[in-house]
């Protein structure tokens, strides 16, 4: 094996940067119809039992991780055919984790995170009709913003993230990822906003696992508070 492939294998980088969409005097854009019928609603736990048993969904065994982020108040929006899951996404409100990292979230602010849809039914905006069905229902629940990531190798998604009406932050990260261990280097204003996870033990295996800690928050990220205020793949 080559030098270059074995470093590839032991230690990656990756440059993510976000994205931010203002809600306030957005309205939801008119979209082409959908060609491959999907229904959209959001998950519950028996619904991340199917995604685990799926290997087209990706989730690595990342099974339980999915579970904790539900019950400390996560969305995961499902888009659904035939009792088939083929798109998810998360949202998270409060704090956003990156691996070693937290990052505070702004009041009345949303993040849109781990968006993925199946290798076999991309092309067919399911992330954009996701977020038609979505970011409604947010807004009407008092979110004014929207943040998300995208990694810089993702040239469509960044494409598309741009059209949708999300504008490029001066803020990023670099997604640092070997056997042991991910990291997170936040770059830029939103540096600011981070500080080491404590929620989480950022011990990441091969499969990319993480572990909760017993210790949680007393106020679950998922509740918004009610003053005024990438790796996402398709």
């Amino acid at each position: 094996m080559k030098l270059s492939e074995l470093r590839r294998k032991v230690l990656t980088i990756e440059k993510v940067v976000f994205y931010s969409l203002d809600l306030r005097q957005w309205q939801t854009p008119s979209l082409p119809r959908m060609r491959l019928p999907v229904r959209f609603a959001f998950g519950r736990e028996e619904d991340i039992e199917c995604m685990a048993a799926d290997d087209r969904l990706n989730l690595g065994g990342r099974s339980d991780f999915y579970l904790q982020k539900l019950q400390m108040g996560h969305k995961l929006l499902l888009g659904t055919r035939n009792e088939e899951i083929l798109f998810y996404l998360w949202v998270v409100s409060g704090e956003k984790i990156l691996m070693n990292k937290v990052l505070a979230l702004e009041p009345q602010q949303i993040a849109i995170e781990r968006a993925f849809v199946r290798k076999d039914v991309r092309g067919h905006g399911l992330f954009v009709h996701g977020l038609n069905y979505l970011l409604p229902l947010e807004k009407e629940e008092g979110a004014a913003n929207c943040l998300t990531e995208v990694s810089c190798k993702n040239r469509p998604m960044t494409h598309t993230v741009l059209k949708y009406g999300f504008e490029r932050l001066d803020s990023s990260y670099y997604w640092i990822s070997h056997p042991l261990r991910h990291h997170a280097i936040v770059l830029g204003p939103l540096r600011k906003r981070s500080r080491p996870n404590t929620i989480i033990s950022p011990m990441a295996g091969a499969q990319g696992r993480y572990l909760w800690k017993a210790e949680a928050r007393s106020q679950k990220p998922g509740a918004r508070s009610q003053e005024p205020g990438v790796r996402n793949k398709e």
